[in-house]
């Protein structure tokens, strides 16, 4: 079996600190051709991971190479075309998070992804991709601590402002208005994957250091049989980052488990007592991009543990209605 070409649009930020990285060693794709706006970084990036092509224009790039899949990992303001460029060559997209700044942005991505309807397109968030939520959610489906009541789950870093990224993340037009469009996306997606979307919520936005955007966000996501509050923040120096899953007959508790790396330790307590699961390291950006692969592009493999455009539409509505509800001081129905 051949390996799936992939073409990186946007390839000198994250997507070459983490993406391409993950992906040297994989069994099913390699990255075959890189983008962006820096010709030097693109010719040292190439020569550090063994990349034979480079290009400055997407389309030469696209048009030029013989790629399945291009992933899009330049910032979300960007989004919308490359999203444009990648779908008109008819390319397989796997596009970073945030699918846009906002949700009206993100209708429309959807708009494209409609227009080009039977092009696989996924969004990519990391937490899905792994052992550890693997068996949280069997655990939670097949009633092992009883009726789900209370879930908490946290994402708190503390940004540096000296680094390049924090330009446009600081810019509420280019990244979105807040934390919760950053790293707490990912916590919002982690918690669609599990229970599904809300019934509504109350949502609380601050501005700690930085006047663009809010630095320090909290939700509370109401469920007709439960209740999830969510904390993402870019000013928490010493944060927990936790998920906290309680039952009517027992919990589920990943202390320290939500961030960049895989979980290392769940404890699930029950009637049976207290067990306590470890795991390997997994390779949680490269397990992202497999994925997909394996469920958009090897027919008949699995099927995908990946976000779909329908799951990164409802993140992007649930921070917006987080913002409106914290703005309003009030109840927000999704």
């Amino acid at each position: 079996m051949s390996k799936i070409k992939i073409a990186v649009i946007g390839a000198t930020g994250t997507a070459l600190k983490r993406t391409i990285p993950a992906l040297q060693h994989s069994p099913l794709c390699e990255v075959a051709a890189i983008q962006g706006r820096s010709e030097e970084k693109l010719r040292a990036a190439a020569g550090q991971y063994g990349i034979p092509h480079y290009f400055l224009s997407p389309e030469e790039m696209l048009q030029t190479m013989g790629c399945e899949l291009a992933f899009i990992g330049n910032p979300p303001f960007m989004h919308f075309e490359s999203v444009k460029t990648a779908l008109q060559y008819e390319k397989a997209v796997l596009c970073e998070k945030p699918l846009a700044v906002n949700y009206e942005e993100g209708l429309r991505i959807a708009g494209l992804v409609a227009e080009n309807r039977g092009i696989p397109f996924g969004v990519a968030h990391h937490l899905r991709h792994q052992k550890a939520i693997a068996d949280i959610k069997n655990w939670i489906e097949s009633g092992e601590i009883g009726q789900v009541l209370n879930v908490w789950c946290q994402w708190g870093f503390f940004m540096k402002t000296g680094v390049p990224k924090a330009v446009w993340k600081l810019d509420s037009d280019k990244a979105g208005a807040g934390t919760f469009s950053d790293n707490g996306i990912h916590i919002i997606d982690l918690i669609l994957y599990l229970f599904g979307p809300p019934q509504g919520l109350f949502g609380k936005s601050r501005k700690i250091r930085f006047n663009s955007t809010y630095d320090d966000e909290s939700a509370m996501l109401v469920y007709e049989d439960k209740t999830v509050f969510l904390s993402a923040s870019q000013s928490m120096d010493h944060p927990g980052n936790h998920l906290l899953i309680y039952g009517t007959e027992g919990s589920i508790e990943a202390f320290g488990g939500i961030g960049e790396a895989s979980m290392e330790r769940v404890e699930l307590k029950n009637g049976n007592g207290a067990q306590n699961f470890t795991y390997e390291k997994e390779n949680l950006y490269g397990n992202e991009v497999e994925d997909f692969i394996r469920g958009h592009l090897f027919a008949g493999e699995r099927a995908t543990v990946g976000t779909s455009l329908s799951d990164a539409l409802t993140s992007l509505k649930i921070i917006d209605l987080i913002r409106e509800s914290s703005i309003q001081d009030q109840y927000k129905a999704l």
